[in-house]
């Protein structure tokens, strides 16, 4: 359906694993993680308000389009932009969801600065 948007599926069932942020966004000793950790902790997050920061990224996929998906034979791959808002700054950034097959449950897998 051309001009139709394209938002992720089941977004009212996304799931977010407070060890992906706690051990991977924002684990300054990660070894893929840590710059990503660097910058989400610049701009404001931290274990102290992890659930805002869990917040934010939910809304992203709920208040913007898909830009971009990626399937396999695991399931389907969604890169979604958008903005986590602090402080009343904003600031842009990629996240990537998946959706296993025979699944309704999209997963964050990562966030990174845009």
């Amino acid at each position: 359906m051309s001009g139709s948007k394209m938002y992720l599926p089941h977004y009212n069932n996304i799931y977010i694993s407070s060890n992906k942020l706690k051990d991977y966004l924002l684990n300054l000793d990660h070894e893929t993680g840590g710059s990503k950790a660097i910058y989400f902790r610049k701009i404001g997050f931290s274990e102290i308000n992890i659930q805002e920061f869990s917040r934010q990224l939910m809304l992203i996929p709920q208040l913007n389009e898909i830009s971009k998906v990626v399937q396999n034979h695991f399931g389907t791959k969604f890169i979604i932009e958008g903005n986590l808002d602090v402080t009343g700054k904003t600031y842009p950034i990629t996240t990537v969801w998946f959706i296993e097959n025979q699944s309704e449950i999209p997963k964050l897998v990562t966030a990174y600065p845009k």
